[in-house]
C-alpha cells in the first residue's frame, strides 16, 4: 500500500475542512446567483453571522484547546481573535451556508447533501487539530444553522409584503 497517496487523501480531506467557510460560500453564491433577492440576503446573513460570531467570543471568551496543531505554517493561535474557541466560526459559517441553501434551493438535494458533508468533515477536522471542542464546534453549528433559518424567515416575510 503507498502511504503517500494515503497522506495525500488525508491532507485534501483536512484541506476540505480548513477551507470549507469558502467552499461552501464559493457553492452557495453559484447556485444562487441568479436570485438577486436571494443572493443579497445570503451575502449579507453571512457577514452578519461573522461579525455575530466574533462578538460572542468577546462575551464568552472559553478558551481553545491546549496544543493547537498547525494545518497551515501561517496559521496564528495568539491574536486577539483566534485566542477564543466559543463558538466555532468554522462551524457556524458553514452551517449558516448549509441551511441557507437548503431554504433556498430545496430541489437541488444533492447540493445540500454534498455541503452537510463539508459541515461534517469541517467539524472532525477542527476537532481533530485541537482547534475547538466538540461542544464549541456544535454550538457554533446550531448558532449558524438557527442565523441562516432566521434570516430565511425574514426574507420570506419581506417579500411576502412586497408581493401583496
Amino acid at each position: 500500500m503507498d502511504f503517500n497517496i494515503l497522506k495525500k487523501s488525508f491532507d485534501f480531506f483536512y484541506a476540505v475542512g480548513f477551507f470549507s467557510e469558502i467552499i461552501t460560500l464559493f457553492i452557495v453564491v453559484c447556485l444562487i446567483y441568479r436570485n438577486y433577492y436571494h443572493l443579497v440576503f445570503y451575502v449579507v446573513g453571512f457577514l452578519l453571522n461573522s461579525f455575530f460570531n466574533v462578538f460572542l467570543k468577546n462575551i464568552i471568551q472559553q478558551p481553545r484547546p491546549k496544543n493547537p496543531i498547525k494545518f497551515l505554517n501561517s496559521e496564528h493561535f495568539s491574536n486577539k481573535l483566534n485566542i477564543y474557541g466559543m463558538p466555532s466560526g468554522h462551524s457556524q459559517n458553514v452551517f449558516f451556508s448549509v441551511v441557507y441553501l437548503y431554504f433556498s434551493i430545496p430541489q437541488f438535494i444533492p447540493w445540500v447533501l454534498f455541503t452537510l458533508v463539508i459541515g461534517l468533515i469541517t467539524i472532525y477536522e477542527r476537532w481533530h487539530f485541537h482547534n475547538h471542542t466538540v461542544q464549541q464546534l456544535f454550538v457554533g453549528a446550531f448558532i449558524g444553522s438557527f442565523l441562516a433559518y432566521l434570516v430565511v424567515t425574514i426574507r420570506e416575510f419581506l417579500n411576502s409584503k412586497i408581493n401583496k
